[in-house]
């Protein structure tokens, strides 16, 4: 009846479970445990616990189980323990495959931008024989070398799709609209060929920001697209982000995928974003649905329908907006960022 919360570890039962525990289930857990111990910032930890931790996080690198070291990595990667890069580089060649791909997410997320010894190993793991890590020392070097192209751009005429994906993203967030290598662009708008639809999609996404209109058609594609061999599979992630994509770029062709999310039997992640995307393009059903949700039952619900009419531009919304703001029954800093978008061209 009653849930039952596991007592936290000690810092010497984490400790000594983390190395000696019986399942090595349970050693993973500690070493989670050990990471919460060693975290920079943690209240009510003195320095002196999160030294020790950290301490026996690094020396869990050299752990007999694979998949202890593989999480010992991320733990110390969460923990934001700096003083374990040296140790984490030397654990670059561990024998075991995905423990060398924790290593490679852990040094990207602790060494500082323009670490070059960091940065050569990345740089050599981004040629690796194997795709899983190209593709984390792609995510790497987009912070510790954020001005190198270079791995970039073989990681758009990569070999495998994840991370010709995974590229693509990273391109976008470096440049977004703004000006790009031409060589860079050139893969880029081949990619919205590619044979892998994730990859078709993250091209498009980033080259209809770019006002690029056989992207926008992509977009439309990706999201009309359903059953039987067009059919595609969008992460949650990725369709929310193509639904407010076509919503802002206002892709009047979408409008098909995005009225069955808006109003299909089945809910999804993007359903709220689609009716936004779909008012934005004059859908007089989502307008409406939007309108509605101002008067909801709960202040939530409120504040939520508040930040989606900004977000659609509702401009017919401000009176009710601004009698909302009076009374209180919406989030006031909510109410002022909507109020603001109304202004916004």
């Amino acid at each position: 009846m009653f849930g039952y919360k596991q007592a936290r570890r000690t810092l010497e039962a984490a400790e000594r479970d983390s190395l000696s525990a019986s399942r090595d289930l349970v050693k993973i857990e500690a070493v989670r445990e050990l990471g919460r111990y060693a975290e920079v910032g943690e209240e009510g930890e003195s320095e002196a616990v999160q030294r020790r931790a950290a301490e026996v996080l690094i020396e869990r690198l050299t752990h007999p189980v694979p998949a202890v070291r593989g999480e010992t990595a991320l733990a110390l990667a969460d923990a934001r323990v700096v003083s374990a890069i040296s140790a984490l580089k030397n654990a670059a060649g561990d024998e075991n495959l995905r423990v060398r791909q924790m290593v490679l997410v852990a040094l990207g997320e602790l060494a500082s931008s323009g670490d070059r010894a960091v940065t050569k190993l990345l740089t050599q793991a981004s040629r690796a024989e194997e795709p899983e890590l190209r593709f984390q020392a792609l995510i790497g070097l987009a912070r510790v070398a954020p001005d190198d192209d270079a791995a970039l751009s073989r990681g758009l005429a990569d070999e495998d799709s994840e991370v010709r994906y995974i590229a693509l993203r990273l391109a976008e967030e470096r440049y977004g609209v703004e000006e790009a290598p031409e060589a860079m662009l050139a893969r880029a708008r081949r990619a919205l060929a590619d044979s892998a639809h994730t990859v078709r999609v993250a091209a498009a996404h980033w080259l209809a920001r770019r006002g690029e209109e056989p992207a926008r058609e992509q977009l439309a594609w990706a999201l009309n697209a359903r059953g039987g061999t067009s059919r595609v599979k969008l992460s949650a992630e990725d369709e929310i982000a193509m639904v407010e994509l076509a919503g802002q770029l206002e892709v009047k062709a979408a409008a098909p995928g995005l009225e069955r999310r808006a109003f299909g039997l089945l809910r999804t992640p993007a359903t709220w974003h689609a009716r936004v995307a779909l008012a934005r393009l004059g859908d007089a059903r989502a307008v409406e649905a939007l309108m509605r949700g101002l008067s909801a039952w709960t202040f939530d619900a409120r504040t939520q329908a508040v930040a989606a009419v900004g977000q659609a531009r509702l401009k017919a919304a401000r009176p009710r907006l601004e009698a909302m703001r009076k009374s209180g029954l919406a989030d006031e800093a909510a109410l002022d960022e909507a109020l603001a978008a109304l202004d916004e061209r």
